[in-house]
């Protein structure tokens, strides 16, 4: 059997959501879809809480929901403290996708979300596994030139699979959610910082 490393870039993902007019996303029904029969070596949530109101609030509330899913972590970039950029997001997905097959962790390779700075990487690590790309809107250019596959998800698509619900910013769909008794701690690994991991209990 196959293991399988799901790497989704959320700044894109959730930026790209909100500009379809869709919610926070369910990330338990759609690790399960690309998975299959394969195990899941893990999956991994990138992106930096916002720093205001509600928009750091909408965050929590998302990580909460998707607390129950097993074999998923979150990487905690950092905001720039004048412009609220987000930072060491990229670099940790293509760090974490690299480090990964170099180091055997999985067989196969799905990463959501992307924009143009990682289609180098992309085009790599295509040469050395079975690499999916899954987007929302325009692909980044030169990702075609780069032959590397990839699929457009439209959002239509998800709101049927109950993955996200209409309306921009609205919450991970209540059927997906965390259920009463869900473990409370999840692991948050840091891009910056004297720690480089914690556990955020909600």
């Amino acid at each position: 059997m196959s293991r399988i490393a799901i790497l989704i870039d959320g700044s894109n993902l959730v930026g790209s959501l909100y500009r379809a007019r869709l919610g926070y996303p369910a990330l338990q029904p759609w690790v399960d879809d690309l998975r299959g029969a394969d195990d899941l070596a893990y999956a991994r949530f990138y992106g930096a809480p916002p720093a205001r109101e509600p928009w750091r609030h909408r965050w929590h509330a998302f990580v909460a929901a998707n607390r129950h899913v097993d074999g998923l972590d979150f990487f905690e970039g950092y905001r720039h403290p004048s412009t609220g950029e987000e930072k060491a997001i990229d670099v940790a997905l293509v760090a974490d996708m690299l480090y990964g097959k170099i180091a055997n962790h999985f067989d196969r390779l799905v990463v959501i979300g992307g924009d143009g700075d990682h289609v180098y990487a992309l085009k790599i690590a295509a040469t050395v596994t079975d690499l999916r790309v899954y987007l929302l809107g325009v692909p980044p250019r030169g990702l075609a030139a780069a032959r590397i596959l990839s699929r457009i998800v439209e959002p239509s698509e998800l709101v049927e699979r109950g993955i996200c619900s209409p309306g921009a910013g609205s919450p991970v769909p209540q059927t997906h959610r965390a259920p009463p008794g869900s473990r409370t701690k999840v692991l948050i690994l840091r891009g910056s910082g004297a720690t480089p991991y914690r556990r955020f209990e909600y």
